[in-house]
């Protein structure tokens, strides 16, 4: 996209926003949830699903998400928060259990933050809109993460997975 972080919608166009999945590979994520709250018309409903933990699974894979990100977000967008969960590891003998090790492996446990937000009425804040101007701006002139490799330094073509013998 020329400019990945301006959705090609009107403002207060959807009802229903369904991102599942994609915000960890967003390097600049709270400019794209801002777009996501422009287009939603006020009573709409976000529902975004992503992950907590997990292996590094593309080229960019930016983020993991917990339930006080999502609270943020919601402070951040102004988005009312309905519901924010994680789906943390299983329990063992009363204890939640993540081997660590194994979260650069490719079979590693998968975990996954959901948070539903439903927009507000009322009128739009314009300290918002200016920020989300300016934001949608700086994001789609910087682009992606190509400027900010080390000098010298070559992007790979896959990602760069963690073995078990890699960490401590």
């Amino acid at each position: 996209m020329k400019q990945p972080y301006r959705l090609p919608l009107r403002r207060n166009s959807a009802d229903v926003i369904i991102s599942g999945q994609a915000f960890e590979h967003i390097p600049f994520f709270w400019v794209s949830l801002l777009e996501l709250a422009r287009i939603l018309r006020p009573g709409g409903y976000l529902f975004l699903t992503v992950p907590s933990c997990g292996h590094v699974h593309d080229v960019y894979d930016c983020w993991r998400y917990y339930p006080d990100c999502i609270r943020a977000l919601s402070a951040f967008s102004g988005l009312a928060l309905i519901e924010a969960r994680t789906d943390f590891p299983p329990a063992v003998a009363g204890r939640r259990h993540l081997d660590y090790r194994q979260v650069g492996h490719s079979m590693s446990y998968w975990g996954d933050t959901v948070g539903v937000f439903r927009k507000p009425p009322g009128r739009r804040s314009i300290a918002m809109m200016a920020a989300r101007g300016t934001l949608r701006w700086w994001a789609n002139r910087v682009g992606d993460l190509d400027e900010a490799a080390p000098v010298g330094a070559k992007r790979q073509a896959s990602p760069a997975v963690l073995s078990a013998s890699t960490l401590p």
